[in-house]
């Protein structure tokens, strides 16, 4: 459900790489930042391509990469 929330443009998603392949593939989504986390268990930050460098996203996208970095 967070990937299909996260394609029509309610916010952003955290998921297994292997749940957004076809997502990706299909272009309704993408991966906004290069940063991965190494965990046995990998997530992606992903949202729709137009609405990756919204304010709300990149505040977002930050805070996050700050919050993983310190763990």
């Amino acid at each position: 459900m967070s990937l299909q929330a996260a394609a029509v443009g309610l916010g952003v998603a955290l998921v297994p790489q292997y749940d957004l392949a076809d997502e990706i593939a299909a272009g309704r989504l993408i991966v906004p930042t290069q940063h991965h986390c190494p965990s046995d268990r990998a997530y992606y930050f992903v949202t729709p391509q137009g609405k990756a460098n919204t304010p709300r996203i990149a505040v977002f996208r930050e805070w996050l990469l700050i919050q993983v970095k310190s763990e």
